[in-house]
C-alpha cells in the first residue's frame, strides 16, 4: 500500500524539514525527506506532481526538476500507475535504500 495525496490521512509535512543547517531547504531535499518517509511508512508515495508543489509551496516545474534530479542521480525510482479503463493516475516514488 502507498500513501496517497489527497486520500484520507492525505499528505503532510509532519518530519519534513523546511530548514537544513540553517537555511532554507531546497525543494528537492524536502521532496526525498517526503518520499522517504512514506517509503518507509507504507511502501511508495503516490501523488501527482501537482499536489506535491501544492503540499511543499512551490511549483510545479520546481517538483519535477526535484524528481529528475533525484531519479538521475539513483535516489528515488518511480513507477506509473494506471486505472482500470488504462487512464494514468498519479506516480509512485519510492526511495531506493
Amino acid at each position: 500500500m502507498t500513501a496517497t495525496a489527497g486520500a484520507p490521512g492525505a499528505l503532510t509535512l509532519d518530519g519534513v524539514a523546511s530548514t537544513v543547517g540553517g537555511r532554507h531547504a531546497f525543494v528537492r531535499e524536502r521532496v526525498l525527506a517526503l518520499v522517504a518517509r512514506e517509503t518507509e511508512r507504507s511502501g511508495g508515495l503516490s501523488a501527482t506532481k501537482r499536489d506535491l508543489a501544492e503540499l511543499l509551496g512551490c511549483d510545479v516545474s520546481s517538483v519535477d526538476g526535484a524528481i529528475k534530479r533525484l531519479r538521475r542521480e539513483g535516489a528515488i525510482v518511480s513507477a506509473p500507475r494506471f486505472d482500470e479503463s488504462g487512464g494514468q493516475l498519479a506516480n509512485v516514488y519510492r526511495t531506493t535504500s
